[in-house]
């Protein structure tokens, strides 16, 4: 368990991809041709221009991690930078947390990894018990409410502030129901 679960999933699927067709067509399908836009992916004077001191550090820490991951790992199995980077950003933006038996775990999930975030969606998603499938536990998404045709099946990516949707996913929600805003001192 060296290093961060994105990183070792994120070489876990390219190692996987290249040995197993299922893998293959779907990195081809969902790998963005840039790495997605999070925090991982900023430049130096992009992480500068961050107002949230505290989130230019976290984002400086999480790519010095990535890349040490990178250079004890991934580059010694032909994995390149930029590949590296692309899949690193496509586990964090698209892998779900689940609990199997007790243990949490996090695992790509095709298609269902295509749901996107509204902090109050009408959907989840929901695991099965191992032993209700021959083939093992499923994973669906199942909704609160009827949905209207045409409706998209959104989902919570769970109870985050704004600036852990950036770090994370790259993406902010306006009017945030977990925003916090620290105060300093005492009283008012």
């Amino acid at each position: 368990r060296d290093g961060p679960w994105e990183c070792r999933l994120a070489l876990l699927l390219l190692l996987r991809a290249r040995e197993d067709a299922f893998w293959g067509e779907y990195l081809a399908s969902v790998m963005p041709p840039e790495p997605p836009p999070t925090l991982l992916a900023f430049r130096p004077e992009e992480l500068r221009a961050l107002q949230d001191r505290g989130l230019q550090r976290e984002g400086r820490a999480w790519q010095q991690e990535v890349a040490a991951f990178f250079r004890r790992h991934a580059a010694a199995r032909g994995v390149g930078r930029e590949e590296w980077g692309r899949a690193v950003g496509l586990v964090s933006s698209r892998a779900f947390q689940l609990t199997l038996e007790g243990e949490r775990a996090q695992a790509m999930l095709p298609f269902l990894d295509m749901a996107n975030h509204c902090p109050h969606a009408p959907c989840f998603h929901a695991v099965s018990e191992p032993s209700a499938s021959p083939a093992g536990p499923t994973v669906d998404i199942r909704t609160l409410a009827p949905l209207r045709v045409g409706e998209e099946a959104l989902i919570s990516y769970g109870s985050k502030p704004n600036r852990r949707l950036l770090l994370q996913y790259g993406f902010v929600v306006e009017g945030n129901p977990f925003d916090r805003l620290p105060l300093a001192g005492r009283g008012g």
